[in-house]
């Protein structure tokens, strides 16, 4: 019988054991402090790459719907050398949770695993890892109280009892046949067919055992005892293996072991262990000693290089699909995918090459038919706290046309490195179709499809006064907030655009994050008596979320560092505050490494220094209206000298009024001092790896001068056998938001405000 035996070792000892271990075909890992899979960078990871080992990991998420997103999107991101990977939630749950809670939190686990697209499906086996020391020292016991019968395995953690009746150390190991009998016997149904597994195995160098012989005679009998599981034996499932827990363990004190226990095969203990003394132990003699040669002589007899029969990562039969019966002389089927990487080409070339995957939606989330092949090119721009947008330009294919509907959405996924995320989702703004008799627009046509983020529903929607009442019943001015930005931001959009607004309202799957505290204990206040001038009437969602996003930096905060994104995250739109990654100890963008095109650093006068607020009134008025001057506070401004200017204004607005128009027409009117960078992707520093839009990074001007500022947007020209490239352009807000034509626009904008304000209330 052939299956898969492994070895874990301890956390510190990898370079230790990976000699004495020369075959270890799959190792335990275990979850981060938050309960979440490990970085794929772990050592343990990259330990699995180079010895080529299957990964057994476990997390603790416990049917948390955040983790698990976290999770999923992780697994879809699992580096190319990963074919196979068997994972697990809340391991060994007994004692730990309710069992109702466990069976619950399990099958929301299972959910997101058959909820994988299916390329990344075929690569992840599930399954419960329970206990058997929990379910057979205790009379009644059953695998079934916590399994829920689902899984692509069943997975039982099993441990020789280091203890003997009387409590002190075993004088015995137990028998192989008695020791897997429960697990051989039990079956959660007649149609319980998943194949068996013993991610942790286990029995201490027991003091008696001076030289090992009993514990290897021992795990040879296991091991036989597995080969024995056939189908004419009662067993209707196969045997995928087990792992030696090759480490040390914490439990109770036993006389004669202490408080660890000792698993690795080249140690026993001594017998002396005490309260005082928790682990002594000694090396067992031999080259190796007699445990890690029976247990090298198991896993070279049971070695395989592929999967065992069934394995659902084997790869489907091929299906032969009939021809299209319609206009088949001028459509041919489309093209195979292109390659993920190039054969041929400088090794720098292929290093940087990145793949693509297209897909359409519903605007329920929901993938319409199979990926868009044949594209010919596309453009992807990911902007900081503005919607991305990208074109698509491919053969007008009837499955393609067919999926190209009004609503629909298109989804980029973007791989590198191994690793794969979701580069922009959004939804169709535009479908071009040409066809010409000749040339590169002939046979079946050309499509053109231009589409946009989900953040741009948001531009879509007004800041309504009043988002509970329609539009005909407002009674107030001004959608107000005051409090905490972060909170203010996730009350517009879930109000105004998210589950809480006006049904018709509604951007559909769009839900809110929870609130993270990200912004701190700051406030702003935005309306009639705010610190900006109250404009917030009917404005577009995004405009008031940069300007809310604009004032909640924050003392102590980089400028610009505080934003907002949507992203997919299952079959729901998330929309979420976030905070810029200080990258600048990472990222660094200079002539000298080759990825700084150029730059420009402009510094501008101000417009206004000394600010007279007057009211708007009648002509017979003259002296009697109030006017007031406002200085600036701001030292860089006036440095340049005075610049004075007038501000109209109604006459009866309060001073609080007069003292933020004084404020905003110093931010618009103050000097400027822009910074606009142009940069590139090289190898070792890439988008979407090394930096993402929004990104703190570093640019070195000049030898010795760095500055710090954002990186504002990505550019990316993708083409299915050239790669992409990458432009990124790096600044501050006010060199993309505060042109003069912009701020023009939003004095006119806010002198009609005020107009239409007065004209309703009279």
């Amino acid at each position: 019988m052939t299956y898969r035996v492994g070895a874990t070792p301890p956390r510190n000892a990898f370079a230790y054991w990976e000699p004495k271990v020369p075959i270890n075909q799959w190792i335990r890992i275990f979850p981060e402090r938050d309960g979440q899979l490990s970085r794929w960078d772990d050592f343990r990871f990259d330990y699995c790459r180079r010895v080529g080992a299957i990964p057994f990991v476990s997390t603790k998420i416990d049917g948390d719907a955040t983790k698990l997103a976290t999770l999923r999107q992780r697994l879809i991101n699992m580096p190319s050398w990963i074919h196979t990977i068997y994972c697990t939630d809340r391991h060994e749950p007994e004692g730990d949770l309710p069992v109702a809670s466990y069976r619950t939190n399990f099958n929301r686990f299972a959910d997101m695993i058959d909820s994988l697209p299916a390329a990344t499906r075929v690569k992840v086996r599930y399954g419960p890892v329970l206990t058997r020391q929990w379910t057979e020292n205790t009379p009644g016991r059953s695998y079934a109280i916590h399994d829920t019968g689902r899984g692509d395995f069943l997975g039982v953690d099993m441990y020789a009892n280091a203890y003997g009746s009387d409590g002190n150390a075993a004088t015995s190991y137990p028998s192989p046949a008695a020791f897997v009998a429960g697990l051989k016997a039990y079956r959660h149904s007649p149609t319980d067919v998943r194949p068996r597994v013993v991610p942790e195995m286990g029995a201490v160098g027991l003091p008696f055992d001076t030289d090992g012989t009993y514990r290897a005679a021992w795990l040879q009998g296991v091991a036989d005892q597995f080969d024995s599981w056939n189908t004419t034996s009662g067993t209707p499932w196969r045997f995928d293996g087990f792992i030696w827990w090759n480490m040390d363990w914490d439990g109770a004190h036993v006389p004669g072991l202490g408080t660890l226990r000792c698993f690795q095969l080249d140690h026993r203990h001594t017998g002396t262990g005490s309260n005082a003394n928790p682990y002594t132990y000694a090396l067992l003699p031999g080259n190796p000693p007699a445990p890690l040669a029976v247990f090298n002589d198991i896993a070279a007899d049971h070695y395989t290089t592929a999967p065992p029969p069934g394995n659902p990562e084997d790869p489907p039969p091929p299906v032969e699909e009939p021809p299209d019966p319609v206009d088949p002389p001028i459509e041919p089927p489309p093209p195979p995918p292109p390659s993920s990487l190039p054969t041929s080409g400088p090794a720098s070339a292929r290093l940087l090459h990145a793949s693509y995957t297209v897909l359409v939606t519903d605007p329920l989330c929901q993938v319409l038919g199979d990926p868009l092949d044949g594209w010919t090119s596309m453009q992807i721009t990911k902007r900081w706290k503005e919607p991305g947008s990208g074109q698509l330009t491919i053969p007008a294919y009837r499955y393609i046309r067919e999926q190209l509907q009004p609503g629909c959405r298109i989804v980029v996924l973007r791989r590198l490195f191994g690793q794969q995320h979701i580069l922009m989702s959004g939804p169709v703004e535009d479908i071009l179709r040409e066809r010409a008799d000749d040339g590169e627009k002939g046979g079946v046509g050309v499509l053109t499809v231009t589409f946009v983020e989900d953040l741009a529903w948001l531009g879509a929607r007004l800041a309504i006064p009043d988002p509970t009442k329609f539009l005909e019943q407002q009674t107030h001015d001004y959608w107000t907030y005051s409090g905490n930005p972060e909170l203010g931001m996730l009350q517009l959009v879930n109000t105004q655009a998210g589950p809480e607004a006006l049904l018709g309202r509604r951007v559909p799957r769009l839900v809110v994050a929870p609130f993270s505290g990200i912004t701190d204990t700051g406030t702003v206040k935005l309306g009639p008596t705010s610190d900006v001038a109250p404009r917030e009437r009917l404005e577009k969602l995004t405009d008031v979320l940069r300007r809310m996003a604009t004032l909640g930096n924050g003392p102590g905060q980089p400028e610009d560092s505080l934003g907002f994104r949507t992203r997919q995250v299952f079959d729901q739109i998330l929309f979420e505050v976030v905070r810029s990654r200080d990258l600048t100890g990472e990222a660094h963008f200079s002539f000298g490494k080759g990825n700084l095109k150029y730059y420009s650093f402009q510094q501008t006068a101000p417009k206004l220094t000394h600010a007279a607020v007057g009211g708007q009134a009648a002509a017979d008025e003259g002296a009697a209206r109030l006017v007031r001057q406002f200085v600036t506070t701001d030292p860089a401004q006036t440095a340049w000298g005075r610049f004075e200017g007038y501000l109209p204004r109604p006459g009866t607005d309060p001073l609080a009024d007069m003292q933020a128009a004084a404020d905003e027409a110093f931010r618009d009117g103050g000097q400027t001092a822009r910074l606009a960078v142009s940069a590139a992707d090289t190898v070792d520093q890439r988008y979407g790896i090394h930096y993402d839009v929004g990104d703190l990074v570093s640019v070195e001007l000049d030898i010795g001068e760095h500055v710090i500022a954002p990186v504002q947007t990505v550019a990316l020209q993708v083409y299915p056998t050239a790669g992409e490239v990458a432009g990124v352009t790096i600044g501050d807000q006010s060199a993309r938001y505060d042109s003069k034509w912009i701020k023009k626009q939003r004095e006119m904008d806010r002198r009609i405000g005020y107009l239409e304000r007065r004209a309703l209330t009279r």
